[in-house]
């Protein structure tokens, strides 16, 4: 339950919501310290964590480990194969699309484990503002545009914040601002691969699967605030 009373609602597979969707924000709400407050969430089983068949290969669906970390905008679940990084999900994370029982909680002596490891510890320099980038496997999966898209973010500066129709046409598609916003609400990966840092043309937040609370503390945390657009 978000603060006021209201849930944070994490949609299945789309934890960076395109800007024709409806919002799910939360009020505002701060600590003492003045800091935004985000509700710790219990730890939920594997299957209630499950993202879009999509997300991952078939191979990668009888391998997955998982780990649930702390942070400043809420528990947050890692899930990797032994190869890459699968996932990152703001909790609780409803949805379908992998059989339960499929995952394994990370208890270490897997390469899975030690790419969690490595994760968990990128994220806490992150959130710690020790640094600014972050150099991990990654393995989403997508249909070749939604990849295209996520590349794209992947360049979008630490600090700096971009339209969507400017997202379009560093993809050289202009006109295709809708289906660009529906492939940046597909990425399983968030705050890595920055979805985020896509915002309205006008500066508005526009949606965010994890509740504009969480995006305006990413921005805030990054020194990107809404209104500092780099390209309108």
């Amino acid at each position: 339950m978000a603060p006021g009373g209201r849930k944070f609602r994490d949609g299945p597979g789309r934890n960076c919501r395109p800007p024709h969707e409806k919002d799910a924000s939360a009020p505002n709400a701060t600590s003492d310290n003045g800091q935004p407050r985000f509700q710790a969430r219990a730890i939920l089983l594997p299957a209630a964590y499950r993202p879009q068949a999509n997300s991952l290969t078939q191979s990668d669906r009888h391998m997955l480990r998982f780990d649930v970390m702390p942070s400043p905008v809420g528990e947050l679940m890692l899930v990797a194969s032994d190869s890459h990084l699968a996932g990152v999900y703001f909790t609780p994370h409803p949805g379908g699309g992998i059989g339960s029982g499929e995952w394994e909680r990370a208890t270490g002596g897997t390469a899975a484990d030690a790419i969690l490891t490595e994760v968990r510890a990128q994220l806490t320099s992150y959130f710690a503002g020790a640094s600014t980038q972050f150099d991990l496997p990654l393995g989403a999966q997508g249909t070749p545009f939604q990849t295209r898209v996520w590349e794209a973010l992947r360049a979008i500066p630490h600090g700096q914040t971009i339209s969507y129709g400017e997202l379009a046409r560093r993809l050289g598609a202009p006109k295709a601002m809708r289906a660009v916003g529906a492939a940046n609400g597909r990425n399983p990966i968030p705050i890595i691969v920055p979805c985020h840092r896509v915002i309205g043309a006008r500066g508005d937040l526009t949606g965010f699967g994890g509740g504009l609370e969480r995006k305006r503390w990413l921005l805030a945390h990054e020194g990107g605030g809404v209104g500092e657009l780099l390209v309108g």
